[in-house]
C-alpha cells in the first residue's frame, strides 16, 4: 500500500508540474501578444541587444536602401472641418514636389518598392492631389499609411494603405513594440511584407500564424537598420556620412545631373519621410518613423515573430524541471535555513529565478528576437516556492 501510495502521489505531482509548464506557456504567449508590458522589458531588450551585437556580425545590406527625407520640404496648408469652417493652417510636405519624385518612380519602373510615410490626411488638400493621388493609385508595390479611423485617406488610396498607428500603455509609453495585425486590419510593415512575398498572415482562435507558423503579433521589434548618419544608439553622428537624400536639395534642384535614373532607383527600397520632425523613442534611441515600419518588416522578411518548435520545447522543459522541485518531485541542496527571515528567502529565490530566465530570455532573444518576460515569471515561482514549497516538503516523496 506505501509503494502505490507513493506513486499515486508522485504521478499527481508530476501531472501537476506538466499542467504548470502548459500554462506557462500559455500566459508567455499570451503576454507576447498583449498591450501588457513591464518596466525590465525594455532594458533587457538593450541588454540583450549589446550581447547580440558581440555575438553577430552581420547587419542588414543598405545599399538596396534609398531614403528621401522631405523635412525640409514643406508648405503651408489651410485645415478645414467637415463643416468646411477654417481651422487654421499646419506645415505638410510639399505635394508638387511628392508627384515630380513619384513621377519619375513611376516612369523609370525600376524600383523595388515604395514606402511613402506621408499623411494624406483628407482634412486638407490641395491643386495637385487630382494628379498625385490617381499616380500613386496606379503604382505597383507602393504603401502609404492610415489609421483606424474611418475616412481618414482619400478612398482612391485605400488598397494602397496600411495601419502606421502603434499602442502603448502606461508601462511602455515608446516604439518598442509593433503590431502587425490590428483589429483585423494589416499595418504598413504586414502590408509590405504580403505584397513582396505573397504569404498569408491570419488571426485564429488560438493566436497568429504566419505561413502556417504560430507567431507574435505583437512583438518587440529589434532595429538591424538605421541611417548611417545615427550612431546605434540613435544619435547623430557626426563621424558618419549619410546615406540619405534632402528631396528637394539634393535630388529634384539637381535631378539632371543624375546620368542614368533607372539605375539610381533600379532594385531599390524607396522610403520617403520626415527624418525631423517624425521622430519616435525607441530602445536604441531616437528613430524616424519610417525607419522604425522598415525595421519592423525586416523583422517579418526574418520571420522573427515566428515562434520556433525548440523554442516551446525549452520554455517547457525548463518550467517542467522548476515546477518539479516546487511540488516536491525533486529535492536540490540548494535550500534557505528555516531561522532566515523571509525577506532573506524572497531576496534569494527571486535573484536565483532572475538569473535563470535572463539566460534563457537572452538565448531566445538573440535567436527568435522574443522577449521573456523576466520579471514576472520571476515572481510567479518566487512566490510558489514561498507558499506551495513548505507544503510539498512537508510530505516530500521519498522512498
Amino acid at each position: 500500500m506505501g509503494i502505490i501510495h507513493f506513486e499515486r502521489k508522485r504521478r499527481v505531482r508530476v501531472a501537476a508540474a506538466a499542467i504548470q509548464s502548459i500554462l506557462f506557456l500559455i500566459l508567455s504567449y499570451f503576454l507576447w501578444n498583449s498591450k501588457f508590458s513591464f518596466d525590465d522589458d525594455g532594458l533587457l531588450q538593450q541588454l540583450f541587444i549589446l550581447c547580440e551585437n558581440k555575438i553577430k556580425t552581420n547587419h542588414p545590406d543598405s545599399s538596396n536602401v534609398l531614403f528621401f527625407d522631405v523635412g525640409y520640404d514643406k508648405v503651408l496648408m489651410n485645415v478645414y472641418d467637415e463643416d468646411g469652417f477654417s481651422q487654421g493652417s499646419t506645415s505638410i510636405t510639399d505635394r508638387n514636389k511628392l508627384y515630380q519624385l513619384l513621377s519619375v518612380l513611376s516612369s523609370t519602373d525600376t524600383y523595388d518598392y515604395i514606402l511613402l510615410d506621408i499623411n494624406f490626411d483628407t482634412s486638407f488638400s490641395s491643386d495637385i492631389d487630382t494628379l498625385l493621388f490617381p499616380l500613386i493609385a496606379s503604382m505597383r508595390d507602393i504603401v502609404v499609411p492610415s489609421n483606424t479611423r474611418e475616412n481618414d485617406i482619400p478612398s482612391i488610396l485605400e488598397e494602397k494603405s496600411g495601419i502606421a498607428e502603434y499602442n502603448a500603455s502606461l508601462m511602455d509609453l515608446d516604439f518598442h513594440r509593433y503590431k502587425y495585425l490590428i483589429d483585423g486590419k494589416e499595418s504598413i510593415a504586414l502590408k509590405i511584407w504580403k505584397d513582396k512575398t505573397g504569404g498569408n498572415y491570419l488571426k485564429r482562435w488560438f493566436g497568429y500564424t504566419m505561413d502556417k507558423r504560430l507567431c507574435v503579433n505583437y512583438p518587440r521589434i529589434y532595429f538591424p537598420f538605421v541611417l548611417s548618419e545615427y550612431s546605434s544608439t540613435g544619435d547623430k553622428s557626426p563621424m558618419k556620412e549619410k546615406n540619405y537624400k534632402n528631396l528637394g536639395a539634393d535630388f529634384l534642384e539637381i535631378m539632371d545631373a543624375y546620368p542614368d535614373l533607372p539605375y539610381l532607383f533600379k532594385d531599390k527600397f524607396v522610403i520617403i519621410g520626415d527624418i525631423e520632425n517624425d521622430s519616435h523613442d525607441t530602445v536604441v534611441g531616437p528613430m524616424p518613423g519610417s525607419i522604425i515600419l522598415y525595421n519592423a518588416f525586416l523583422s517579418l522578411m526574418g520571420k522573427k515573430n515566428v515562434v520556433p518548435v525548440w523554442v516551446w520545447i525549452m520554455l517547457f522543459s525548463i518550467s517542467f524541471v522548476v515546477s518539479l522541485h516546487v511540488f516536491g518531485v525533486i529535492d536540490t541542496d540548494i535550500k534557505i535555513k528555516s531561522n532566515y527571515r523571509i525577506i532573506v528567502s524572497l531576496i534569494s529565490e527571486f535573484f536565483s529565478y532572475s538569473i535563470l530566465f535572463t539566460l534563457l530570455g537572452l538565448l531566445v532573444y538573440v535567436t527568435t528576437h522574443i522577449m521573456l518576460n523576466v520579471f514576472l515569471f520571476s515572481i510567479i515561482f518566487t512566490l510558489e516556492n514561498l507558499f506551495i514549497k513548505p507544503i510539498t516538503n512537508h510530505n516530500t516523496i521519498k522512498k
